[in-house]
């Protein structure tokens, strides 16, 4: 089902188990992007410059091969700075992370003595104080559908993300502070008390004054994935009781492919495994027109791909937001909104109805349940649309009885 003409085709039986409360999303740092925060290997640079380091200039202009000769050639820039921009250029940003503590914060034992390079990365992320909009849509697909309607309302999140925008979020949406955890001390997934924000690698406190706890280095890596297993154990039990859809996030960390690649192994073999599945945009390349490579790069991860060409005029990751902004429309007015997109879809007669708009109504329509389908015909019939509709839904109520 598209909900926007050029956006990502979200399976229907996805949006059935949305609709379930089956699905969980994990939303990684394209979701802040619009709230102005830098993706990982911005945060890098930004970190560079908060702290006034000379890397952040020597890795800013000029093409990748430039960049790499001029810190090689520098005379000011001592070996450990080389070897870290090597590493930013390499892409190797959880080592590179290791190497900037191991120059700025380390002791002469190897332990972390200092914070400079976790202070810069909280100063970088506190600038941002407002959620964008995909964060309340976000947390509005999230809002767990099954509570009862004299409970509070809570919602099921993950994100790798360690600002605190879909708190920020929460607080918009519902007038009230959300329940938030670092994973590591998260309630389990399908446990009776599993609900809330999860911070997969650590989130910033809220008190600015008390240090936040970040999954950041190839060192916090390897503790948290490896050595005790306690972020790699809970993704992997998210995967076996939820349909897991990551939003803004590449799945690219070391640790996290590994693991992508263990879930790949299960999900062929035991039932109860569902690979994730990914909303992203692709690139509109001549050597690529469909986007099989594309999605073969996903699949390589093995995690599904849903996905949506880049838009050129604007934001190109419109289709992208405007999708989940109709999407939680549906989750905030429930068949409110099914009424109201039926009524505008077919507004026109069938036959001159556009290819989105016929698919778009029959998507939704196969979605709904019988008494969904029921009140909807009332409803269109007693707004006199063309028959030729009234045709489309009544066929949709004869196959939801089968």
């Amino acid at each position: 089902m598209r909900f926007v003409p050029d956006g990502p085709a979200i399976p229907n039986e996805l949006i059935k188990e949305w609709r379930d409360g089956k699905v969980l999303f994990l939303a990684g740092a394209g979701v802040s992007l619009p709230a102005r925060l830098p993706l990982f290997r911005g945060l890098a640079l930004e970190i560079y410059e908060h702290l006034r380091d000379p890397l952040h200039s020597a890795l800013t202009s000029g093409d990748k091969d430039e960049r790499l000769a001029r810190c090689r050639e520098s005379t000011s820039l001592s070996p450990e700075q080389k070897i870290e921009a090597e590493l930013f250029l390499d892409n190797q940003l959880d080592r590179l992370f290791a190497a900037m503590e191991a120059r700025l914060d380390q002791d002469k034992h190897g332990r972390l003595k200092y914070r400079k390079v976790r202070d810069a990365l909280e100063a970088v992320l506190r600038r941002a104080s407002n959620c964008a909009e995909g964060h309340r849509d976000l947390v509005r697909l999230s809002l767990d559908l099954g509570v009862d309607q004299g409970r509070a309302a809570a919602c099921r999140l993950a994100t790798t993300n360690y600002d605190l925008l879909f708190e920020d979020a929460w607080q918009k949406e519902f007038g009230r502070k959300p329940e938030s955890f670092d994973a590591r001390m998260a309630p389990r997934p399908g446990a009776h008390d599993f609900k809330g924000i999860i911070h997969i690698h650590g989130m910033l406190n809220a008190d600015a004054a008390i240090p936040g706890q970040f999954v950041l280095s190839s060192r916090d890596f390897a503790r948290y994935y490896l050595r005790s297993g306690v972020v790699a154990n809970y993704i992997y039990d998210l995967v076996r009781r939820y349909r897991i859809v990551l939003v803004g996030y590449s799945a690219d960390d070391p640790p996290m492919r590994y693991l992508m690649d263990a879930i790949g192994e299960d999900a062929s073999l035991f039932g109860d495994m569902r690979y994730p599945c990914a909303i992203a945009a692709r690139q509109p390349v001549p050597y690529d027109p469909i986007g099989q490579i594309a999605s073969g790069r996903w699949k390589a991860k093995n995690i599904d791909p849903i996905l949506f060409e880049e838009r050129m005029d604007g934001d190109p990751f419109a289709p992208l937001w405007e999708t989940l902004h109709a999407w939680a429309e549906w989750a905030r007015d429930d068949m409110d909104w099914v009424q109201r997109q039926l009524v505008e879809k077919t507004s026109v007669p069938f036959a001159g109805a556009s290819a989105f708009a016929s698919a778009f109504t029959q998507d939704l329509l196969s979605l709904l349940d019988r008494d969904e389908l029921e009140m909807a015909i009332r409803s269109l019939r007693s707004a006199g649309v063309d028959f030729g509709w009234i045709e489309v839904l009544e066929a949709s109520l004869r196959n939801s009885a089968r």
